[in-house]
This record gives structure tokens, C-alpha cells and sequence, in this order.
């Protein structure tokens, strides 16, 4: 039985510092590079001139055959009828291109740089109000939130959100103060991922003013993750409603407040503000204020934009922009620039690839299949895109926790993403036909095409480095572990578009002088591979580099997108609930979230636990951070013997009690005199430094959770 798992892919590290250019010099070579391109393992790229290239009884489940230069029609189906494969050019280029950026320390020439990451969070974020200033700018107002379980009450009324509602008419409902606000601001919301209304509805009832003044980045991020929850499947319509009120109230119309949740960190500078705002010293004070970030959301518990993006965390590494600080990368391939003046051409050119030696067209396919889901990039795992920070506990895009404090600096990103090799892997059959995935026809393992790549006027360093690239590297140099070989097409996580290749030959042209007249001539060579070190790669990856382009490294190993144990045998799916398993927190400070296990380094090729999902705990709304029996108690590191399982104990509220999503019961923050936790089901809103008792329910890495005792 499998205990570890091997992700399916990992990542090269990044260099500290772009390489340049080389230096251009008289030894300038034009020609053309033969070589061959063998299948590992099934390969497909999709002839997209059809979705419908087979029967399927599925409304938008897409049916693709393998790239021919036949056109198909859509009106028709292929199953018996075959096209002769060929590999497009472009897909080589971009291979290839990969290939050669992370050897030559270069940018990454593909990259979406103005993607700001989106990660679930489970610290419950705070009730708020935005408030349009006469200037048409807007702070953000602390509000009372009082959860409206009684939705009759409005009836007749305006319910859409952000309504202004009237406390007068829910006066019987709602103990307020004689000097608080008369008037509230409906806030519905929308369960992640679903298009059912919560039970609740709330009333935010404006409390006190903060300042600084919201910045433009700050609305936008709050737009964000409106964007992220109507990204999702099945999910466009998600706080639609909330997001059309939001825009007519941000362009000055409606009413002077609108609803919203927020969340400072660090949570203390919160309190700096309010002392603040007390005497409007809004101005004079700020920079005695600590750096901190706010984040705006739709919800209490809520997805999260980071305050990062991709080009932030990318630095210099991001694709370039002038021709004058290219790297080797865009000085061969060519670079798009900030304009045209700022493009350059690129030096070398890929022909499609097609089939080495001609036979029967069938045999070159396996069985038409539908695939496992393959889902997009998840950057929001960040224990596999991002490097853990020596000492982190607890680790995002914008800052990571160590001795239960928070440190805000932006993450370091992993590297390149590079898949590892699967050989003799069956794909998995009977997978059912749905809106997520696809039916295809793969070429088989063992087929050998043939490309070529033409340049003009390379030196000889970049034709080395090519023909090293197209060779799988030199023969003599090759790891225990098998040749190297890359990755190309569709299904990369599912084992498939492994292909090795090998120069045939090389034609450089040559050009001669006589009498008067230039004639061009080439000449064939065998040419001989130059050694890794010869051709000047990065020293600092190459150790990374062969291993995961080793054909056999996975061999013996449970090579899965991450699973439970109860997943296992079963085509991929849910994996999230790994990443569930691998956290805690729950309703806990982001102080004292927890993240178990990070990706290891491709050095050893690296393993994972597979847990055991464990059953949600009652008060666990929130469902995270779930370990089977043994590895929670290898986590807790002695909690158990601090306080028990069904014992009493009396604690103190480190900060006011808050209702959980629903509205329905009140959680808390809490210490003893032998651990800190967090109680459920108290009866009212405690404050800050309340004495209260609980019963502990269960023992966590991090404390423990209980519910109230009357």
C-alpha cells in the first residue's frame, strides 16, 4: 500500500540575476539542424479545426483527433478514419524555447505577469462599511453586524445589496445604543462557488471611522476577488448582484456607505488607526503607523488577492522589454518588446515534424480515450509554488508567520515548472465524459518523427548550445537514471508528451568568393555534442535539470496530482483535499495557521505523505486542517499532555468574540493557563478579557477547540 506520492511536476529554481546577450563575435554560423523526435509515452496536440471529432453524448465535452493537415469538418465523425500525425512547428519552438531559457538563465520568455494570485482564507474577516467622501474618495468605516434571520421583516422593502434599511423597523430585533446610527446597510452575499443565498442575511450598522484614505489598488483588489469567485466552474453568476451594487455606488450614486468584509495585517495596526481617527490626526500620524495590508472581500470567510502579482514576484525575470537588456533567450528567439522599436527577430526557425518511416497510418494511434480532468495552474497551493521562508510556519504571497508573528515580505517563487517523466504508464480507462475534460486520440509510444531547425546568423557558442539541446544532451553525460527527454503537448500530469531526440545531421552553408562572384554551398557534418560544462550552461541547475529530464526517475514511485487515502486507484480528483489535510487553523489568527508539508527540492526526487481524511468536526464550519489519528499526533508535539479530551478548563477571551459564517453562533479566541485555542457556541458577543469555561472537543497542533459550558 502507497504512503507517498510524487507530484507530478516540480520546479527548476530561478537564477538570483538575469543573464545577458552574449556578446556577439566573428565566428557566425547559418545552416540547418536535422534531427529526430521519438514518443516515451502517448503524445497528442489537438487538430482544433473540429471539437467534434468523435460521438459523444455530452454537450460541450470537446472530441479532438491528433494534428493532421486535414481540415475536418464539424458536421462529421472520425472514428474510422485515420490522417497521418504531424507535429506543428510552433509547438517545438515552444518546448524547445523552455528548454532552453531555464540552461541559460534567461526570463521567462512566457508569463502572465499582471496575475494577482487568489488564495482561500480561513481567518473570519470583519465587518466594515465603505463611506464616499464629499471628494468622491472613500475610507473604510468599522460597523456592528447584526445577522438578520428573520428576512420578512423586509418584506415591501428594497433588499437589493447594500440596501439602506432602517432600524426603527427591526428596533423589537436589534439592541442599539441611543447614540449609534439609525440607519444600516443590507449585505446578502453568496457561498463560494455556489448560486444559493445564504440562510442570513446581515445589517452593517456604521461604528467608527479609519483612516488612511482607500486607495485606488485597494477597490481593485476588492474587484478581484469578485472576479475570482465568477472565474470558477459553474460559478459566473457568484455576487453578481453585490459587484453590479458596488459599481453604481463607486461611481457616485446611491448611498454614502456600502457593505464590505476586512482584514488588516497585521491585525494590531487596526487599533493604531482607530486611535488615530479619534482626533482626526489622519495626516500627522501615518508614518508612525507600521506597514500593513488590507484586504477587502464579499464575505466574512473569503478568497483573498494577494497584494503581489506575478510581475512583482517575477523581478527582473519577467519576459524583456528592451532590445538593449535582452537575455540569451530573446536574443535567439526573438523578443516582442514594450513596442516595435523594441522588437527584435528571431535568429532560428522550426519546420513541423513529421512521420520518420511511412506505414500503415493506423498504427501510429493508440485507442481513441477520454482523459482525466485536467485543471489550469493552481497558484493558490502555495506549498508548491512558492518556497517556504526558513522558519515559516505559515506562508502566502504577501508575508508568512514564524513565532506566531507575522513578517511581511512577498514570496519567492519556486522556479520553472517542469513535469516529471511517467514511462509505461497506462492511462486510466472508462473515465466518464463530462464538461471538464476531453476525448482524444493520442499517438502512440514508440513512433519516430523528424524535424528541423534552420538558423541564420548564430555564433558558435548558440549553435553548440542548440545542437546540445536537440541531442538530449551528450551521450557520455547521461544520469543512471535514464536519457534525458522533454515535454511536449497535452496530458503533461497524466504521464503523457515525453519524446527524446537526437541530431541526424547538421548543414551549415558556406560561402565562397570566386572570380568576382559569391556561391553558396552546404556542407553535411556528423557534428560532435558538446559536454554540458562546454557549452555554458547554468552549473547552479544542472543537477535539477537531469534529474526530472531523466526518462526513468519516477520509476517505482506513485507519480499523483496529491491525493487521500482514500483516492487512492481512483482517476485524479478533489485534490484539494489534500491541501485541506496539509493546513489548520480553522477559524483560527492568521498567526497560528499552519501549513505541514511543503514541496521538496527535485534533489531525490522528493516524496509526500498521502493522508487520512478525516471526518469534519462539528464546529469545523470552515472543514480544514484534517490529519488521520497517528500524523495529528506526531504534530501536536505534546499538546496531550497539557490538556485532555473532555476536560473542563477555564479560559480568557484574547479578543472579542465574532460569529461564525453562517451567523448563527459566536466562536472566540482563547488562552489557559496550559494551552490557547478556541471555543464555540457562546450565547452573546464577549469582549476582549472575558472569563469564561469551556470544554476541550479535540487537540490540534496549534491548541485545541472546545465549546462553551454554561
Amino acid at each position: 500500500m502507497h504512503t507517498e506520492f510524487l507530484n507530478p511536476y516540480n520546479f527548476i529554481p530561478l537564477p538570483k540575476k538575469k543573464a545577458t546577450a552574449y556578446v556577439a563575435d566573428k565566428d557566425i554560423h547559418t545552416g540547418v539542424i536535422e534531427y529526430s523526435i521519438t514518443t516515451r509515452s502517448p503524445l497528442f496536440i489537438p487538430n482544433t479545426s473540429s471539437d467534434k471529432a468523435f460521438a459523444c453524448d455530452v454537450k460541450d465535452h470537446g472530441c479532438y483527433d491528433f494534428y493532421s493537415y486535414t481540415e475536418l469538418s464539424a458536421d462529421r465523425t472520425y472514428e474510422e478514419e485515420y490522417h497521418e500525425p504531424v507535429i506543428p512547428g510552433s509547438e517545438l519552438r515552444g518546448m524547445l524555447r523552455s528548454v532552453y531559457e531555464t540552461l541559460t538563465d534567461s526570463c521567462m520568455g512566457v508569463l502572465n505577469e499582471d496575475k494577482y494570485p487568489v488564495m482561500r482564507m480561513t481567518e473570519a474577516y470583519k465587518a466594515g462599511l465603505l463611506k464616499r467622501q464629499p471628494d468622491g474618495s472613500f475610507k473604510l468605516v468599522k460597523a456592528e453586524d447584526y445577522s438578520l434571520k428573520n428576512k420578512s421583516l423586509l418584506a415591501g422593502k428594497n433588499t437589493v445589496e447594500g440596501a439602506e434599511v432602517s432600524l426603527e423597523l427591526l428596533e423589537r430585533f436589534l439592541s442599539t445604543d441611543d447614540n449609534q446610527s439609525k440607519k444600516g446597510y443590507l449585505i446578502k452575499g453568496m457561498p463560494d462557488g455556489s448560486l444559493k443565498r445564504k440562510r442570513n442575511w446581515h445589517i452593517f450598522i456604521p461604528e467608527k471611522m479609519f483612516s488612511p484614505i482607500l486607495t485606488e489598488q485597494d477597490i481593485d483588489r476588492l474587484k478581484g476577488v469578485l472576479g475570482a469567485y465568477q472565474s470558477e466552474p459553474k460559478a459566473t453568476e457568484s455576487y453578481k448582484e453585490y459587484q453590479e451594487q458596488l459599481n453604481i455606488f463607486l461611481k457616485g450614486k446611491g448611498n454614502t456607505y456600502f457593505p464590505v468584509y476586512y482584514s488588516f495585517v497585521p491585525r494590531t495596526v487596526e487599533e493604531k488607526l482607530l486611535e488615530t481617527s479619534d482626533n482626526e490626526k489622519n495626516d500627522s500620524q501615518q508614518d508612525d503607523i507600521e506597514k500593513y495590508y488590507l484586504y477587502l472581500a464579499p464575505a466574512c470567510f473569503t478568497k483573498e488577492l494577494s497584494i503581489h502579482s506575478i510581475k512583482d514576484l517575477a523581478g527582473e525575470l519577467t519576459p524583456c522589454k528592451t532590445e538593449m537588456k535582452r537575455c540569451p533567450g530573446c536574443d535567439l528567439f526573438g523578443m516582442l518588446g514594450e513596442d516595435n522599436e523594441q522588437a527584435s527577430a528571431s535568429k532560428i526557425r522550426f519546420s513541423d515534424a513529421y512521420i520518420w518511416e511511412k506505414k500503415d497510418v493506423t498504427s501510429y494511434f493508440d485507442p481513441i480515450i477520454t482523459l482525466e480532468t485536467l485543471g489550469s495552474p493552481r497558484m493558490n497551493n502555495v506549498e508548491f509554488y512558492l518556497s517556504r521562508p526558513k522558519g515559516a510556519t505559515f506562508w502566502n504571497y504577501d508575508y508568512y508567520v514564524s513565532d506566531n508573528t507575522i513578517m511581511l515580505e512577498k514570496a519567492t517563487l519556486r522556479g520553472r515548472k517542469y513535469y516529471w517523466h511517467q514511462r509505461n504508464k497506462e492511462l486510466p480507462k472508462n473515465i466518464k465524459q463530462d464538461k471538464l475534460n476531453k476525448t482524444i486520440r493520442p499517438v502512440s509510444s514508440g513512433n519516430i518523427f523528424s524535424g528541423r531547425l534552420f538558423f541564420d546568423g548564430i555564433t558558435g557558442k548558440q549553435l553548440n548550445q542548440l545542437l546540445w539541446i536537440l541531442n538530449g544532451g551528450n551521450e557520455e553525460e547521461q544520469p543512471k537514471s535514464g536519457r534525458l527527454a522533454y515535454k511536449l503537448g497535452m496530458g503533461k500530469p497524466l504521464g503523457m508528451g515525453s519524446v527524446e531526440l537526437k541530431v541526424i545531421k547538421l548543414l551549415e552553408r558556406k560561402i565562397t568568393l570566386n572570380n568576382d562572384s559569391i556561391s553558396y554551398t552546404f556542407k553535411e557534418e556528423r557534428p560532435v555534442i558538446p559536454m554540458y560544462e562546454e557549452v555554458g550552461f547554468s552549473s547552479a541547475i544542472k543537477n535539477d535539470f537531469f534529474i526530472i529530464s531523466s526518462l526513468d526517475a519516477t520509476k517505482g514511485k506513485l507519480v499523483t496530482y496529491p491525493i487521500v487515502k482514500k483516492q487512492l486507484g481512483e482517476p485524479m480528483g478533489e485534490g484539494f483535499k489534500w491541501f485541506v489535510a496539509n493546513h489548520s487553523g480553522g477559524f483560527l489568527s492568521r498567526e497560528r495557521m499552519k501549513r505541514y508539508k511543503a514541496l521538496p527540492a527535485i534533489k531525490g526526487v522528493g516524496m509526500l505523505p498521502i493522508y487520512q481524511e478525516k471526518k469534519k468536526n462539528s464546529n469545523d464550519t470552515q472543514g480544514t486542517g484534517h490529519l488521520d489519528e497517528s500524523q495529528e499526533s506526531n504534530q501536536t508535539k505534546g499538546n496531550e499532555s497539557k490538556i485532555q479530551r473532555g476536560q473542563a478548563i477555564m479560559c480568557m477571551l484574547t479578543a472579542d468574540a465574532f460569529k461564525n459564517s453562517n451567523g448563527e453562533d459566536f466562536l472566540a479566541y482563547v488562552d489557559c493557563d496550559k494551552s490557547k485555542g478556541i471555543i464555540f457556541g457562546l450565547p452573546k458577543a464577549f469582549k476582549k478579557g472575558t472569563q469564561v469555561k469551556a470544554m476541550v472537543n479535540s487537540i490540534k497542533e496549534n491548541g485545541f477547540r472546545g465549546t462553551y459550558q454554561k
